[in-house]
């Protein structure tokens, strides 16, 4: 199957929150290293994709699929 996204990240949003004003959390960090590595390994640019937005009460398959097109 061809997808859009070579990568996607699953995470809870608090787990992202950065303990030092101003600064990324560690899933954002891990997105930009993991492409980075990933494109460096296979000789390519990697698309990865975690969600910023989507909310714990949204009906999780149709809203990624509208944020990730």
């Amino acid at each position: 199957m061809n997808y859009d996204k070579d990568v996607f990240i699953s995470y809870a949003h608090f787990d992202d929150e950065s303990v030092t004003k101003g600064l990324s959390g560690w899933v954002t960090e891990f997105h930009k290293l993991l492409e980075v590595r990933l494109s460096k390994l296979l000789g390519e640019c990697t698309t990865n994709w975690h969600d910023k937005k989507l909310a714990c009460i949204e009906f999780f398959t149709i809203k990624i699929k509208s944020l990730t097109n």
